[in-house]
């Protein structure tokens, strides 16, 4: 049997189903939950693994479904690759050079990254709602410097954004940080050498 990848899309333990999304079949498939192999119950966004089997009404539907991530006690996480730890390194590296003239940056980067995972955590058991009051807060924790702890607590505990929008927002915040970050230190290093 081939394995497909995709995102819990909905989970309705009352009637004992749940619905994937994924781009490798055909868009959506159910599963029953008695097909969910035993890593606890997976949460709105996280990534999946499963097979496919021709159900009874011609559809397929999805069999041996677990999350990605490994089980750490009651917590799944995920690997996270060095290509990422070196992407939310830059704002830190360029605070670190700028704090020739300040500490402060520095200071708020950290504390605002732990804020922001903090904040992931909180989110994860919160997403039965699209929007609750856990994303509006990081999305304003990210844009005050938070997001590399965001990107990776999420990253760490497979989740997904659930609203486009905060997504959009999040990505232009973190190029925005970056492209500042890079600015002032290169500003530094030249005020430095002349």
């Amino acid at each position: 049997m081939s394995i497909f990848k995709g995102r819990l899309k909905n989970l309705n333990e009352e009637q004992g189903y749940g619905v994937i999304s994924t781009p490798d079949a055909a868009g959506e498939v159910r599963f029953d939950l008695k097909d969910l192999e035993h890593y606890g119950t997976p949460w709105i966004g996280e990534k999946l693994v499963f097979s496919l089997k021709p159900g009874v009404d011609g559809h397929f539907r999805a069999v041996r479904v677990k999350p990605t991530a490994t089980a750490v006690g009651n917590v799944r996480i995920n690997r996270i690759k060095s290509s990422e730890y070196a992407y939310v390194l830059i704002p830190f590296i360029g605070a670190l050079i700028a704090c020739t003239f300040s500490v402060i940056p520095l200071l708020l980067y950290i504390s605002m990254s732990l804020l922001a995972g903090y904040v992931v955590t909180l989110n994860q058991h919160h997403q039965k709602r699209r929007v609750n009051k856990h994303s509006v807060a990081l999305a304003a924790i990210e844009a005050l410097g938070g997001w590399p702890g965001s990107v990776l607590s999420k990253r760490a505990l497979n989740i997904g954004y659930q609203n486009r929008k905060f997504a959009i927002f999040s990505l232009i915040n973190q190029r925005l940080h970056i492209l500042l970050w890079a600015g002032v230190a290169i500003m530094t290093i030249v005020s430095i050498v002349s």
